[in-house]
């Protein structure tokens, strides 16, 4: 059977910056609600195909991009050295911005979807739009990276750059949120969240998912028994069931 969406890739730019980004769409002319998904770190807009997908097909525009030195192996501008939270979050309301002035797109009805990295960088943007993000989607959302490089390094004079994880990573990468309370950012945001973690997961503790659900104020929260930092494919379907009547809910809430 012929899948029932229609795939574009569309450009955004960013200070002069290039941003690729892949779009799956529901058959038709539109307007759609559309799904901003925003990948971890070092990831890109390929992740999570299956998601994308399987959102469109339920009538949404989703829309996967990569971040401006998101990783080595992404398609928009940018070194690794040079990206941060804070520059993925500019790069995030740039897509936002750009994506509702197309024709095939509802502008009063868009989502943020994040994961990981990308989770913190959605909820980040998402406290920044209000009320014009229709509903914020979290995959265990790293909201630990201010306080893991205050860790790590002790003082802002002592951050440098690095390797992390055989990927080399710029200074502004721990010094951009190194004066960054995440919690006391993300409860500007009011609208519907749905947040979802792995009680296995290593890389980021669960219990800032529980501290994000106890800080906003409309927040639905899943977790996934011995899922750890990531999900397989067999988990992201059932997830993404529950996705969809989360992003269906909120459009029969107009």
């Amino acid at each position: 059977m012929e899948k029932e969406f229609v795939k574009k890739e569309i450009w955004f730019h960013r200070d002069g910056l290039k941003i690729y980004s892949r779009c799956y769409l529901p058959q038709g002319k539109g307007p759609f609600p559309a799904v901003i998904m925003c990948h971890g770190f070092l990831g890109s807009s390929a992740d999570k195909i299956d998601c994308a997908q399987r959102y469109a097909e339920a009538g949404f525009a989703a829309c996967a991009f990569d971040f401006c030195g998101g990783s080595p192996n992404t398609k928009s501008d940018g070194q690794t050295t040079e990206m941060s939270v804070m520059t993925e979050t500019e790069d995030l309301l740039a897509v936002f911005d750009q994506l509702k002035a197309y024709d095939f797109i509802k502008e009063d009805s868009m989502y943020l979807w994040g994961e990981s990295q990308g989770g913190m960088v959605a909820a980040l943007a998402a406290a920044r739009l209000k009320d014009k993000v229709k509903g914020l989607i979290l995959f265990y959302p790293a909201l630990m990276i201010p306080d893991l490089g205050r860790a790590e390094t002790g003082t802002l004079a002592n951050v440098t750059d690095t390797i992390l994880w055989d990927v080399p990573i710029g200074r502004c990468y721990i010094a951009d949120v190194w004066d960054l309370d995440p919690f006391a950012e993300i409860v500007k945001y009011e609208g519907p969240v749905f947040i979802c973690h792995g009680t296995a997961d290593d890389i980021v503790p669960i219990s800032y998912s529980e501290r994000a659900r106890d800080t906003y104020k409309n927040a639905k929260y899943m977790t996934v028994e011995g899922a750890g930092h990531g999900f397989t494919v067999d988990v992201r379907e059932k997830v993404d069931k529950r996705i969809i009547d989360f992003l269906r809910s909120a459009e029969n809430d107009d």
